[in-house]
């Protein structure tokens, strides 16, 4: 009986995780990946497009990775200089998109 409630924990724990995993990646796809590209090292041509300075567009610089979760989840959330927020997300969304950023880094 008791192998029962550890078995359960493990896969509420493992299975959550997981999960938030999965949907920061569909989220990151959905609303991320068209301006900072599918291993969100961003596009080199599109910062130019936009008169951005080389590399802004990098979610993956050791710069970027310093910030802690929150300033992140809230530039994701209120928009970073010429980002706009991304509308009809929650917190937890936000979470899971930097969770997922910060999976990509190699």
């Amino acid at each position: 009986m008791n192998y029962a409630l550890f078995y359960v924990f493990i896969f509420l724990f493992f299975g959550t995780n997981s999960l938030i995993a999965a949907d920061g990646k569909a989220l990151y796809i959905k609303n991320c990946q068209s301006c900072h590209g599918a291993d969100a090292a961003g596009k080199p041509a599109l910062e130019k497009t936009l008169k951005l300075t080389e590399g802004s567009l990098n979610l993956v610089d050791d710069e970027t990775l310093k910030k802690p979760d929150a300033e992140l989840a809230e530039a994701i959330l209120n928009g970073y200089k010429k980002m706009k927020a991304i509308k009809n997300i929650t917190a937890d969304d936000a979470s899971a998109i930097v969770k997922h950023i910060r999976s990509l880094k190699k």
